[in-house]
């Protein structure tokens, strides 16, 4: 698991241009905010591990659910999309005790997802990712 040294997610949406995603994460229930938070900061990871790599949309429970706590999450079957190619993710996100702050995050990027297996993943054949 790559160990993240320095945290993003904050100071992406402090960002000007982040208006509308504080508005959405701010309308969000507490486990689903810690999804999308842990979410934004695991697509900000692996782009810094691999810069090649340009995440644009994550899902936290594509093969198998996320398991939360009050203060962590856990998708151990996430997926994430760059340059419209799946790959496997795992990661460990904890979150501050107030949920609004990534405290510490862990990931390993697996292998691409064959196009075959998007659609019983429920990720997007073309576009946008399937409801």
């Amino acid at each position: 698991m790559v160990v993240a040294k320095t945290l993003y997610a904050q100071k992406i949406l402090a960002e000007p241009k982040s208006r509308a995603a504080r508005a959405g994460l701010a309308q969000l229930a507490g486990s689903e905010r810690m999804i999308q938070l842990c979410n934004l900061e695991a697509m900000e990871q692996v782009h810094r591990w691999r810069d090649w790599l340009e995440p644009d949309f994550l899902i936290a429970y594509a093969s198998s659910d996320a398991k939360l706590s009050a203060t962590a999450v856990i998708a151990e079957g996430a997926a994430v999309r760059s340059k419209r190619h799946w790959f496997s993710l795992r990661y460990d996100c904890r979150v501050a005790g107030d949920g609004q702050s990534v405290a510490a995050l862990s990931f390993s990027l697996g292998p691409e997802i064959p196009t075959a297996q998007w659609a019983t993943l429920g990720l997007a054949l073309d576009g946008d990712p399937a409801d």
